[in-house]
C-alpha cells in the first residue's frame, strides 16, 4: 500500500499551486493502484487545515481521469482530522453530482 504523505510535497494545503503538485502524484498512484487493487494512503500529518482552492486542484480534478467510484475504493485519508475530511469528501461528492448532472 502506497503512503502519499503531503507534507514530503508541500509545506502547506492553501492554494491552487500546492493542489496541482498533490494532483499529479494521486494521477501516478491511483493508476498504480488500480494496477495492484490496493489503497493509497494519503496522509495530512502535520496539516490542520486546507482550502477549497487546494482541494479543487488536488482532489476534484481527478474527476477528469478517474470515475468517483476509483478515487473512493483506491483512496483513503490518514492522519487528518474531522474538518479535512469532511471538506474533502463534501467537494468530491458536489463535484462528481454536478459532473453527472451536466452530462
Amino acid at each position: 500500500m502506497a503512503i502519499l504523505k503531503i507534507n514530503n510535497f508541500v509545506n502547506r494545503c492553501y492554494d491552487n499551486n500546492d493542489g496541482i503538485i498533490i494532483y499529479k502524484q494521486l494521477v501516478h498512484l491511483i493508476k498504480e493502484a488500480q494496477i495492484t487493487k490496493e489503497k493509497v494512503k494519503i496522509s495530512f500529518q502535520g496539516f490542520d487545515f486546507v482550502t477549497t482552492s487546494f482541494i479543487n486542484s488536488a482532489f476534484v480534478q481527478l474527476l477528469e481521469k478517474f470515475d468517483i467510484d476509483d478515487i473512493i475504493n483506491y483512496t483513503t485519508i490518514i492522519d487528518s482530522n474531522v474538518s479535512i475530511n469532511y471538506a474533502i469528501k463534501n467537494r468530491i461528492f458536489s463535484a462528481s453530482q454536478a459532473k453527472y448532472v451536466a452530462v
